[in-house]
């Protein structure tokens, strides 16, 4: 009886191999959820390789003294206590238990593709994207694995993904999401309403900002390199 092997390629490049499949010598090939029994060319399953190995990192953000990375693959948020002057291990990891896991989940301490993340009034923002949910830690997390203290959904639709735009500037939070963009003026504390919702027909990936306490200025496709106008202005009615 002849043997046959499934290859399937992931997404990091990586091979998953389900062998061996006597497909004629049984009727159902597979099952949902079945588990590949080797992986090739990554480190192994739910397996990061350890907390300087990044897969797809997007986003990093920093107060001056702390620096934060989206480690979006391995589903984590990495956190350096001051800003690394070598190649320093991160001292806390956000949405794994340890900085071996790299495991997506939907708990309140974990993350599935988080691709932005910002920090602002000793706050820190996730866009957790395949979660389709922000997470907010109104303190400064300490220790591994720590639980947000709330999560926001999209204002108009919940079950739209949020991406990776998550900035504050001058004071005002702004999130992209698939259908557009939203404005809060201060970096919110519970769970409201945005101040400002501005509709958009594309899948924004990420946006840049400038502006101080009265205004905002937002590029949503490309970088003002060459004097490009912003695609939206934000001005405080207060």
């Amino acid at each position: 009886m002849r043997k046959f092997y499934l290859i399937v390629l992931g997404l990091s490049l990586s091979l998953f191999i389900f062998l061996p499949i006597q497909l004629f010598a049984q009727a159902n090939w597979f099952q949902t959820g079945q588990d590949a029994y080797i992986i090739l060319s990554a480190i192994g399953f739910n397996d990061t390789g350890g907390s300087l190995l990044f897969n797809h990192p997007m986003n990093i953000a920093s107060d001056g003294t702390r620096l934060l990375l989206a480690d979006t693959r391995n589903n984590r948020i990495l956190i350096w206590n001051s800003l690394p002057g070598g190649n320093v291990e991160p001292d806390i990891v956000l949405g794994q238990e340890n900085f071996t896991t790299n495991g997506e989940g939907t708990s309140l301490s974990q993350l599935n593709w988080p691709v932005g993340v910002a920090t602002a009034e000793g706050k820190v923002i996730v866009a957790d994207t395949y979660n389709d949910r922000i997470l907010i830690w109104n303190s400064f997390p300490s220790t591994d694995n720590q639980a947000y203290d709330y999560y926001m959904s999209h204002p108009r639709d919940p079950n739209q993904m949020m991406w990776g735009g998550v900035k504050t500037s001058g004071g005002k939070f702004v999130t992209v999401a698939t259908p557009g963009i939203a404005i809060w003026n201060s970096v919110p504390t519970s769970v409201v309403p945005p101040d400002l919702f501005v509709a958009g027909g594309s899948n924004y990936n990420d946006i840049f900002i400038m502006g101080g306490k009265q205004e905002v200025q937002i590029w949503t496709d490309n970088l003002p390199l060459s004097g490009n106008l912003s695609d939206i202005t934000f001005k405080d009615q207060t």
